[in-house]
């Protein structure tokens, strides 16, 4: 049980981490083409 516990955990850490990371760039990405735009 235990085990399967710290799998969930690892796995929705991960998923969490990779979503951040998605954001991230997508929001550099925005303000890349936001400044292109300006610029």
């Amino acid at each position: 049980m235990l085990m399967l516990t710290l799998t969930i955990t690892y796995l929705f850490i991960y998923s969490f981490i990779l979503l951040v990371i998605y954001l991230w760039i997508a929001c550099r990405k925005d303000a890349a083409n936001a400044i292109r735009k300006v610029g």
